[in-house]
């Protein structure tokens, strides 16, 4: 299962790259804190962190037979926080500066001074 998440997070970061560093929500704690999968030399204690979700339409099929109009996907920013530690070489602990509302799967990147 390990295996499984740690690939589906190297997918979602390597999927979407800015350049900056990126990781994503692997578990979440409570309100306020979740444990997220990002690289230990990508954030460390005390970066400031931006959380995203990817809002995507589903592709709907059209009058033509055998054509489809494809969905759009919107990154959308939900949260700011914090990194308060690093759990090991592939996960740390963001401390949100309010309760959000967010889940499993959504982007974490670092905010670029």
């Amino acid at each position: 299962m390990r295996k499984i998440l740690v690939l589906a997070c190297l997918l979602i970061v390597s999927a979407c790259s800015t350049g900056r560093a990126r990781g994503v929500v692997a578990m979440r704690i409570d309100d306020e804190t979740a444990h997220v999968c990002v690289g230990k030399t990508e954030m460390k204690t005390g970066d400031r962190v931006e959380l995203y979700r990817s809002d995507c339409s589903p592709s709907t099929r059209t009058g033509k037979p055998g054509t489809t109009k494809l969905g759009a996907c919107t990154l959308n920013r939900i949260a700011d926080g914090e990194i308060t530690s690093t759990l090991n070489d592939h996960y740390a602990v963001v401390k949100l500066s309010r309760p959000s509302v967010y889940r499993e799967g959504d982007i974490v990147e670092k905010v670029l001074r």
